[in-house]
């Protein structure tokens, strides 16, 4: 489960976690169904992202190693290109109009199970 624990609010009740580079190439690709994923990495880091062959828009939750969410992409449209400006140590990609539905803002605190 993903939580919003500022908000209070349920960002995923299921979610992936993928923390190896090959999970982190495939991601949401070719998926039919945009399920909520976790790239996870070493170290901070900014990573640039991508929609090609992902079948609808998402929403990105940057998060840095104090859990705090650092910067928020709404609504990503399938084959388009996204530059962070800000490192994270893990990043969310959800369905779009999950930042919304949960009133996630900048600063807010994320914590998330792995099993």
């Amino acid at each position: 489960m993903i939580r919003n624990i500022t908000r209070k609010t349920i960002i995923a009740k299921n979610q992936i976690i993928l923390n190896t580079l090959a999970g982190h190439m495939a991601g949401l690709m070719f998926k039919r169904e945009i399920t909520p994923h976790v790239l996870l990495f070493e170290r901070e880091k900014r990573v640039s992202l991508h929609t090609f062959f992902v079948s609808a828009p998402i929403d990105l939750m940057f998060v840095n190693k104090d859990n705090t969410v650092v910067e928020l992409k709404e609504n990503l449209a399938p084959f388009s290109l996204y530059f962070p400006q800000m490192r994270a140590l893990f990043i969310i990609e959800a369905p779009s109009g999950t930042i919304r539905k949960t009133r996630s803002q900048i600063n807010d605190k994320i914590v998330y199970n792995t099993s």
